[in-house]
């Protein structure tokens, strides 16, 4: 396949060359084709740490954690514990 003015993205799908409009369209005639390229999505796994107000309402106090060793270093105060969370990006 060549590149044109009217699909100037080239990309190896399974194996394949293909060729795509600058919106990543395989037909490039709006309608969804399975040759269509996209971005997926990404799961990611962060570590909260999970405390007890004295009011009883549990708050997450804070900034997310790349592991769960991490997350419990610096738990604090009136803590109850660690927990993860998971992300798709």
């Amino acid at each position: 396949m060549k590149v044109t003015a009217e699909y100037p993205i080239a990309a190896v799908v399974d194996g394949n060359r293909t060729t795509h409009t600058l919106e990543g369209e395989y037909h490039g005639h709006g309608d969804e084709h399975p040759g269509d390229l996209f971005m997926a999505p990404k799961e990611k796994t962060y570590w909260v740490n999970v405390y007890n107000n004295p009011d009883g309402v549990l708050n997450t106090g804070g900034p997310l954690y790349n592991s769960k060793a991490e997350a419990e270093a610096k738990s604090v105060g009136r803590y109850l514990g660690t927990f993860p969370i998971t992300i798709t990006e």
